[in-house]
């Protein structure tokens, strides 16, 4: 029993730590949707641009934070990208979009199909 110890401490150490850092990237990721941008409209070539990048946003949070291949593990990150949406509305300088929210959720679809194919 007592040379199971160490392990146990070191993998509740470990799970720890992958929390901190979890939650370190979420919050970044949380500013970085939410902060006032000026008008980006006039950099873009086609305007399609920020699609890709919600795109491929959505698709790496749901490859690095959902679990396995289980459908449910996305449910949050659906949520996320609504709620991202939804709340740019009351902040100054951005905008909701439907596109948006459309694009958050293929790249969920996207991050998600790519987990399933490396599990």
């Amino acid at each position: 029993m007592m040379d199971k110890v160490p392990h146990l401490i070191n993998h509740v150490g470990f799970r720890i730590k992958t929390l901190q850092i979890n939650l370190v990237l979420a919050l970044i990721a949380l500013i970085l949707f939410l902060i006032p941008l000026p008008d980006i409209d006039s950099l873009l070539l086609t305007g399609y641009e920020d699609k890709l990048v919600h795109i491929g946003a959505f698709a790496f949070f749901t490859f690095y934070f959902g679990y396995r291949n289980h459908i449910w593990s996305i449910l949050p990150l659906v949520f996320l990208g609504i709620f991202i949406e939804a709340i740019q509305f009351y902040i100054p300088d951005r905008s909701a979009c439907l596109y948006d929210m459309a694009s958050n959720c293929f790249g969920i679809g996207i991050g998600f199909l790519v987990k399933i194919k490396l599990a």
